[in-house]
């Protein structure tokens, strides 16, 4: 008996003209891209590279090197975070403590130097007399706002008949809000 064979698949015939029209088509295709991107893409990102350029020229942005050297550099940092620490602190708060103290001995504020790094305050003021002296340094010890509160000086002034006395007190500041 003789062997049959089936050849259920044909045997693939060359089919040049399909190859060429996918070549042609793809050839067209990149061409078409290329022409897209410089007719309708390029003139629409040049003309916006040049209104960021004019906008940046107007606004003055241009780049400019630092003219200080880093010592100069780090100390006008160190300068500006004392000057941001200064004034985030509770001003306010401060003033209104002691004049409320101020108000309990009748005494007058001369001159106040806070320094708010070593948070400690050094007030300079006039009483009538000495029980008003004693008043205001035990108001001041009493408050919430301030610790340790020194008498440094004191000075009667004969030369005035009322006889003010003058005083130099230290404290300690509680800047925590």
């Amino acid at each position: 008996m003789r062997s049959f064979y089936f050849d259920l698949i044909a045997a693939p015939r060359p089919r040049l003209w399909v190859r060429g029209i996918l070549l042609v088509a793809g050839l067209a295709a990149i061409v078409g891209v290329l022409g897209f991107e410089r007719t309708v893409l390029k003139p629409k990102i040049d003309a916006q590279r040049q209104l960021i350029a004019s906008q940046r020229d107007k606004m003055g942005s241009k780049v400019t090197e630092s003219t200080m050297n880093p010592d100069e550099l780090s100390a006008a940092w160190r300068t500006a975070q004392n000057a941001a620490v200064q004034l985030n602190l509770p001003w306010s708060r401060f003033f209104a403590s002691l004049g409320e103290s101020s108000s309990v001995g009748e005494v007058a504020l001369i001159s106040i130097e806070p320094d708010a790094q070593k948070g400690q305050v050094v007030v300079v003021a006039e009483a009538r007399n000495l029980n008003s002296m004693l008043d205001f340094v035990s108001a001041l010890q009493i408050s919430d706002e301030f610790s340790e509160v020194a008498l440094q000086s004191h000075l009667i002034n004969k030369a005035v008949p009322e006889q003010p006395i003058r005083f130099r007190l230290s404290t300690k500041w509680r800047t925590k809000p």
